[in-house]
């Protein structure tokens, strides 16, 4: 299934995306399905039956192109990021790889929907960009074994990790330089663990006015996705709706000479394989 959170005539919803439509899944429950992903994955899915077999009701379906899509999980508990995940990008950053994950948080109000615009604050030298695989967290987990990790996982989503190097490098931490608002696009949906048959196989790619900066496969991930989510809960209780960001490939345009980073105006698109395309233009803040 790919679930969607929405916005039409003011009110924020919960959706199942069918072709170019999009199932209330409040209206098509008769008010049973929550309006907030975050409160649908805590009470679990299958607490509401089968989902998919609501995409029928054609009376609560509206075209995509009349919704505004936001981020699937627009407000997580957490969201928690992989550094340096890729040979190839940290091979480009001068790095060895890290022996174990290397985290970092972003904040949540960073948090921004699949087709707004990244807004290019002023205080921001040097802003990149990186493409990302993210996954969901389902269930609340603590302590999960690696072999356990995919009992736990919901699905799978894009994510945009902008990036202010001037803040991230100057600080000596990255958390202020990942959290301005606007800097994670996220979406466009959340795709269910049950699409994605092989989730370390995925292209993984991000354009800049239509040019591919980044182009790669999650096959390449250092820190493979259940050995993530057993090293992350080992410390830390996920909650339902948490978002782990794996980590971006080489291409960034801060590691490239010259560099290559973004300005107003640019159109950045994120894509990830089965999952969909995020599109976002920087605009001046």
């Amino acid at each position: 299934m790919r679930l969607a959170t929405f916005t039409h005539d003011g009110r924020t919803r919960t959706g199942l995306v069918a072709g170019d439509r999009v199932v209330d899944l409040n209206a098509a429950s008769g008010g049973a399905v929550p309006t907030c992903m975050r409160r649908l994955l805590r009470e679990g899915l299958c607490a509401f039956g089968d989902l998919s077999a609501l995409a029928e009701k054609t009376c609560c379906s509206l075209a995509l192109a009349d919704v505004k899509l936001e981020a699937p999980i627009p407000n997580p508990a957490n969201l928690v990021c992989l550094g340096l995940n890729y040979e190839d990008h940290a091979a480009e950053t001068n790095t060895k790889l890290p022996e174990k994950p290397l985290l970092f948080g972003k904040a949540t109000s960073s948090i921004t929907g699949p087709y707004d615009p990244v807004v290019y604050n002023p205080l921001v030298e040097r802003m990149d960009y990186e493409v990302e695989l993210a996954l969901v967290i389902g269930k609340t987990a603590k302590a999960v074994a690696a072999a356990d990790a995919y009992d736990y996982i919901v699905g799978y989503t894009c994510f945009q990790d902008i990036s202010a190097r001037c803040c991230q490098f100057g600080d000596g931490q990255w958390f202020r330089g990942k959290s301005f608002d606007t800097f994670g696009p996220m979406g466009p949906w959340l795709v269910t663990k049950d699409e994605i048959a092989d989730v370390h196989n995925l292209n993984i790619s991000c354009a800049i006015n239509g040019e591919v900066r980044q182009s790669s496969n999650t096959k390449h991930l250092h820190a493979k996705v259940p050995d993530t989510v057993a090293y992350v809960s080992s410390f830390m209780t996920l909650q339902p709706g948490d978002v782990i960001s794996t980590g971006t490939p080489s291409g960034c345009g801060e590691f490239v000479d010259p560099k290559r980073l973004l300005s107003v105006g640019d159109v950045i698109e994120t894509r990830v394989e089965l999952i969909g395309e995020l599109r976002n233009e920087v605009v001046a803040g």
